[in-house]
């Protein structure tokens, strides 16, 4: 079937099923009661934030917006903002050019996956002065870091120690002192502490785990109170620091010995305007050798790595990319809305996420639009700030995004048969209709995301999502069939992967281990410091097999992450999805990922923001608006930027149509 005759089959089967349904069933069966503010973008699914007022978040309307007739938000048109202006440098490191170390080159570039700008002074070449510790424009960096065995082996004098110790004292500097060696000489650590740390050690300790301290929440963020285990059974290689002064001392990560006894490892103390920052973890291996994302997510690098982060994304606050929204999702994938069809008890799952306050998104199956129970819709439908529907495949036979053609190498066993490209796009198509009929027939409003059943898909068959304006698709496996994985040091650090397709993708987690089910939530803190989203998933046969409130713990843990947690259905996270930060001329730099984004200005005053996305042009852009209106945007070294100009509790939405048709 060609595509004209798709769209015509389609049109034909709204109007006729339409109009068999209110002859049968009556107008008033399944009434509208799920208001969705509008999108001035494509229809359907894919055209409108389905938020509820509840958890809507930074897009309630602000004074100047209005709803219309049918209760829709209208925003109002927004202006072309300046061109962003130049960033100065905003960290500095000293190092040493004849003995640099891995903490050199991780700091720069940690600094820079923030967004920073990392200045660098050789201490074989430069006498340090006043004026190294100022930027540009005359003020002081607020971040110096310095690798702990250039200062123990006397890379800095004693009078440069003064400087420091005093720069830091008036001058409101942070220090960060990493990668301490243990047989070194700790007098130059004791004299710019003023001898509240008199060296360090050592200690006994055979298990590698983590307490992360609760004293002081603003710095360690989403970490704070966790405990954090390496499944790897191997000694502890972090240095215990020896603390005089105690009361001048916050610790933010320390372990257990032996003997029972705590002993810090990552400290905190302040020095009149400044700090300094002492870390004791186990020496790192250089981003050239570990990608970041071995170092930060395999808990068994955790004191390498943590501190460095922690330091810099505190110091730099505002002005490193970060994200103050926190979103978490449950999904439960491939399911009909029927009782009967998986044993999932939705009415006592509504009540479980009342009493734990979570949201869960339902991957349905297309295939079964037109089966759905009454009753299973009117309780997704009197709890719609609780449940979301997105796609989950089309007909549920088999691998049915696998491989365009297969070889003897791939094995012989008789579900994973070839998908030619034009089969898995008239898939996409036709479940893209029966997702439409879905709503005509049950008025539920679904979220244009793609859930692959059984495993993800070629690259292409990506292109062919982002030509259909999906918003993204979120599988347990993120490596398209027909490609390996990128050896970029920062791959998989982001809030969504743009590297296959130039489509947004996003990894998802079991909650834990099953049969019976045991929480963990050690990887989804970690995602959340890292300003991705925790996107759980499972089958309800395996998570619900001890009761429908089984997911209830593994909630609350992440509902008492610091920073606190939006639990919000996948169409929500993702339309909100991005990164921002704060730059030197006042403005404002904002990542998104998707071809729908929403975003309010918080601030007291008008914001010139920065818009960028990244776009290889894969496919032409037939349309972008902004709040309804076209707006001019322009694409340079694979990233898509526009400039606006956002009044104070102004909401702007962005949406990019790709295809010049839509459902």
């Amino acid at each position: 079937m060609n595509r004209r005759e798709v769209a015509l089959t389609f049109l034909f089967s709204i109007f006729l099923g339409g109009g068999l349904f209110l002859v049968l069933s009556g107008p008033g069966r399944f009434s509208l009661d799920r208001v969705r503010p509008a999108i001035a973008g494509p229809g359907g699914a894919g055209g409108a934030d389905n938020s509820s007022p509840s958890s809507q978040g930074n897009s309630l309307p602000s004074s100047s917006q209005s709803e219309n007739d049918q209760g829709q938000l209208i925003r109002i048109p927004l202006s072309e903002g300046a061109p962003r202006g130049d960033d100065i440098e905003d960290v500095l490191l000293l190092y040493s050019g004849e003995h640099s170390g891995n903490f050199d080159t991780n700091y720069c570039r940690l600094a820079e996956f923030l967004g920073l700008i990392c200045k660098r002074i050789n201490l074989d070449e430069t006498r340090l002065t006043d004026e190294i510790f100022r930027d540009s424009e005359g003020n002081y960096f607020k971040l110096v870091a310095i690798w702990g065995d250039n200062l123990f082996r006397g890379r800095i004098n004693q009078e440069e120690q003064d400087l420091l110790q005093s720069i830091i004292e008036h001058g409101g500097i942070s220090l960060l002192i990493s990668d301490i060696n243990q047989y070194r000489d700790p007098s130059a650590l004791r004299r710019l502490s003023g001898g509240v740390v008199d060296g360090f050690f050592m200690p006994d300790d055979l298990d590698r785990d983590w307490y992360v301290s609760s004293q002081a929440p603003e710095i360690t963020m989403e970490l704070s109170n966790q405990v954090f285990v390496s499944p790897s059974s191997a000694p502890q290689r972090d240095l215990a620091l020896v603390i005089e002064d105690w009361e001048n001392v916050t610790t933010l990560i320390s372990s257990i010995d032996e003997q029972g006894i705590s002993y810090p490892i990552f400290v905190k103390m302040d020095i009149g305007l400044g700090s300094l920052f002492i870390d004791g973890g186990e020496l790192a291996q250089s981003f050239d050798d570990l990608p970041f994302r071995e170092m930060f997510f395999k808990v068994f690098n955790f004191g390498k790595i943590a501190p460095l982060f922690i330091t810099l994304k505190y110091v730099m606050g505002e002005e490193a990319w970060h994200r103050d929204q926190n979103y978490a999702n449950l999904t439960l994938d491939a399911l009909a809305l029927r009782s009967d069809s998986s044993g999932l008890d939705y009415a006592g799952l509504a009540a479980a996420m009342e009493a734990s306050d979570f949201h869960t998104t339902i991957g349905f199956i297309p295939r079964y639009w037109d089966s759905a129970e009454a009753e299973v819709v009117k309780i997704l439908r009197a709890n719609a700030d609780r449940f979301s529907l997105v796609q989950a495949g089309n007909n549920a036979d088999g691998y049915e995004f696998y491989k365009y053609s297969v070889s003897e190498s791939d094995g012989n066993e008789s579900w994973l048969y070839p998908r030619p490209i034009a089969d898995q796009e008239a898939d996409i198509l036709e479940g893209l209709e029966r997702m439409q009929k879905l709503r005509a027939r049950t008025g539920i409003v679904d979220d244009r995301i793609m859930i692959f059943p059984q495993g993800i898909s070629p690259e292409d068959t990506l292109v062919l999502l982002k030509k259909y304006n999906y918003l993204a698709s979120v599988n347990s496996k993120h490596v398209p069939l027909d490609r390996d994985r990128p050896d970029n040091w920062d791959y998989g650090m982001y809030p969504a992967f743009m590297d296959y397709g130039n489509f947004p993708l996003s990894d998802r987690w079991h909650p834990g281990d099953y049969n019976p089910f045991i929480p963990d939530i050690q990887g989804f803190v970690l995602d959340l410091f890292l300003d991705k989203p925790a996107l759980f998933f499972s089958r309800p046969d395996l998570l619900f097999e001890s009761g429908i409130d089984a997911f209830n713990p593994v909630a609350e843990l992440i509902n008492g992450v610091e920073t606190g947690v939006q639990w919000r259905s996948l169409g929500d996270i993702f339309r909100h999805l991005h990164l921002e930060k704060s730059n030197d001329d006042g403005s404002i730099d904002v990542q998104f990922y998707t071809n729908q984004f929403i975003m309010t200005n918080p601030h007291a005053n008008t914001i010139t923001y920065h818009v960028i996305k990244e776009e290889t042009e894969n496919l032409p852009i037939v349309e972008l608006r902004v709040n309804g209106v076209s707006f001019p945007y322009e694409i340079r070294g694979g990233s898509l930027m526009l400039d606006l100009l956002v009044p104070s509790g102004e909401t702007f939405e962005i949406v990019i149509q790709y295809a010049d048709w839509d459902f």
